[in-house]
């Protein structure tokens, strides 16, 4: 039998590359045993995304090319071994990462110092805390000039809408398993509810303590005058080098003839500076292989978990049951995966999608060795999903849990009445017509409604305590909506172990009996249309921007993307499902700019963007049933 087609195109492109590649060899070779001049510092220049492991770039990619954690881990470790290279000067512009994230960049820096070598951060940009904590690990922190240094520490705040839309005649009702389980609270009610106070609470009290205990460690310090940094912040350059919260303040010139001296050069010589990856590429003889290679996948399940039965265009990156359970079953019955990193950053969705690919896991672990990383956030049905792995992995800044169920309505009818619309409803059936915003629920109707959310957090429940060898009373504590630090969860059972990517790669190698098998990047994450692809990642959606829709739709006025857009939760306020759910708004950029919602009352006002993401983004989806969140025909769809 002859290959199939594709693998005779991947050898004979093999083969021509092999041919060039041996043709400059001896180039090569000269260029390897040179990569670097003597004294040299390798430079890496953060701005713009930063991922764990980045997928090969297709050529027609536009924009940045996100930094490769994997990649740098492995430059480095060519570097380490060089006695060329003096050290590493490291550039924070604009770091586009996560907590999690940031924290494996942190530990990556870390391991570099530990090497023996130098390394030195340099804030062209100035700095936030993020910045600053991935300085403070260096032997050697310095600022350009007419910046500044703002560790501000953290807050998070949310607009609570109950006053305003009970003006309106707008009735939100909410069902809900868990007293943490709190996406829904900014439309049902006028104030931040305790236990939502304790989870936001706790969660920046980690980010507290990480800050101040990496100034503390990094600039040798004691916690009180680290603490006091951050109390007494924002500080200019030269403030910034009083404090020696910097070791000096340096441009760009300058910073060159700091790192000769500090290479042991004579005063005013520079030392010679190489990018990265430049010196990665002169230190690499291998040969394209002719044939794909035995590999660990590491399986990328990014953004809101739907089904694909739901229908509506995709807005941002969306984890498609379908397309994640097509994916799955292809690295399961491919013979060149030998195993498989689930790398979760969801904060969840439809229970529905989620269960079924959860079911997809199993399987796909019942014959590979299967273990789960947790990225920056992986909660609700994001955590769910990872219930089918050995293994959980997470950096302590990921934030996961939220194990609890919400559902959400809300009804227009005292808004309908005062805008003079009249109802006529004819209808066959006890409950037809339940979803419908027109009118409230029935008592029945919300018993029943209670009764599928009741049976809804119980299942999840106990497949969480099933998962990790619990009894259901032991686990039932630990859910109840709650959001966690992944510290915290692996402290109660919910994580089997902290760290990055790496580590959930040697569990995997581990289990496959310690065989050096790399990692390889496989998506199943839809993305969006090139109008969200312009518009940045997603629209902050909530039901609010739903109920104005549907009266603008009535009106003939159609309202267009990004109309609600801001995302004032999504800066932490509200952790879970809510924050990325649902199909498509028909909503457009600046519809309600210009102060269509701006002030709805002197003695209240909303100023743009205030309702961005009340809800966390839900966006419900508004059919001829009516207006639920996560609900619309089918109650199982719940998260």
């Amino acid at each position: 039998m002859s290959p199939p087609k594709g693998c005779r195109v991947r050898l004979l492109w093999s083969l021509f590359v092999n041919c060039w590649l041996v043709l400059w060899w001896p180039l090569r070779a000269l260029r390897y045993r040179a990569a670097a001049p003597p004294g040299a510092f390798l430079s890496l220049k953060l701005d713009g995304p930063v991922v764990e492991l980045a997928r090969r770039r297709r050529f027609w990619a536009r924009g940045p090319a996100p930094t490769s954690l994997a990649a740098v881990r492995r430059a480095l470790a060519l570097a380490a071994r060089d006695p060329r290279v003096a050290g590493l000067v490291v550039s924070l512009h604009d770091v586009g990462a996560g907590a999690a994230a940031t924290q494996s960049l942190r530990g990556l820096l870390e391991d570099w110092r530990k090497s023996g070598k130098l390394l030195v951060a340099y804030l062209p940009m100035g700095a936030s805390g993020r910045e600053l904590y991935l300085a403070s690990v260096a032997n050697q922190v310095y600022l350009a000039p007419e910046t500044w240094v703002l560790p501000l520490g953290y807050s998070v705040e949310s607009p609570y809408l109950r006053r305003v839309l009970d003006r309106f005649g707008v009735e939100p009702r909410v069902f809900a398993r868990g007293e943490y389980k709190t996406a829904a609270e900014p439309i049902s009610r006028e104030v931040m509810s305790e236990a939502q106070a304790e989870q936001l609470g706790a969660l920046l009290d980690d980010s507290w303590e990480r800050l101040v205990t990496s100034l503390m460690e990094g600039r040798g310090v004691s916690r009180e005058e680290a603490e006091a940094w951050i109390h007494r912040s924002p500080y200019d350059a030269e403030e910034a080098e009083a404090l020696k919260l910097v070791d000096g303040v340096l441009d760009d010139d300058e910073l060159e003839r700091r790192l000769g001296e500090l290479a042991g050069r004579a005063a005013g010589e520079r030392a010679p500076v190489l990018p990265l990856g430049r010196y990665a590429a002169r230190r690499s003889l291998a040969l394209r292989p002719l044939f794909r290679k035995r590999h660990i996948a590491v399986v990328q399940l990014s953004g809101a978990i739907v089904s694909k039965a739901q229908g509506g265009a995709p807005l941002g990156v969306l984890a498609v049951d379908d397309d994640v359970r097509e994916v799955l079953a292809e690295v399961q019955h491919d013979p060149k995966v030998m195993g498989v990193v689930l790398h979760v950053s969801s904060r969840g969705g439809s229970a529905l999608a989620s269960d079924r690919i959860l079911r997809a896991v199993k399987r796909l672990a019942a014959e590979k060795p299967v273990v789960a990383y947790l990225g920056d956030v992986a909660a609700s049905g994001g955590y769910m999903v990872a219930l089918g792995a050995s293994a959980i992995v997470a950096q302590p800044a990921c934030v996961t849990g939220s194990i609890g169920v919400v559902a959400a309505s809300v009804t227009v009818e005292g808004l309908a009445s005062q805008l003079g619309v009249r109802v006529e409803r004819i209808a066959r059936g006890e409950h037809a017509g339940m979803m419908s915003p027109l009118r409230r629920l029935k008592e029945s109707e919300a018993e029943r409604m209670e009764a599928l959310i009741d049976a809804g957090y119980r299942r999840f429940v106990q497949s969480v305590a099933t998962a990790r060898g619990k009894a259901f009373e032991e686990l039932e504590p630990l859910a109840r909506g709650r959001v966690w630090s992944a510290r915290a969860a692996h402290e109660r059972g919910l994580i089997d172990e902290l760290g990055g990517l790496e580590v959930a790669v040697e569990r995997v190698r581990a289990a496959l009996g310690g065989a050096r098998l790399m990692p390889v990047a496989v998506s199943t994450s839809a993305g969006g249309s090139p109008l969200t692809e312009l518009l940045g990642r997603g629209v902050a959606l909530g039901v609010v921007g739903q109920l104005v829709s549907w009266l603008w739709g009535a009106w003939g006025v159609k309202l267009t993307q990004g109309a609600l857009s801001g995302g004032a939760l999504s800066s932490g306020a509200s952790y879970d499902a809510l924050t990325e759910c649902g199909d498509a708004a028909q909503l457009t950029q600046g519809a309600l700019s210009g102060g269509a919602l701006t002030e709805w009352s002197s003695a209240a006002p909303v100023t743009q963007g205030a309702l961005s993401g009340a809800l966390g983004g839900a966006s419900p989806r508004l059919s001829g049933a009516g207006l639920w969140l996560w609900c619309e025909l089918d109650p199982r769809d719940l998260s």
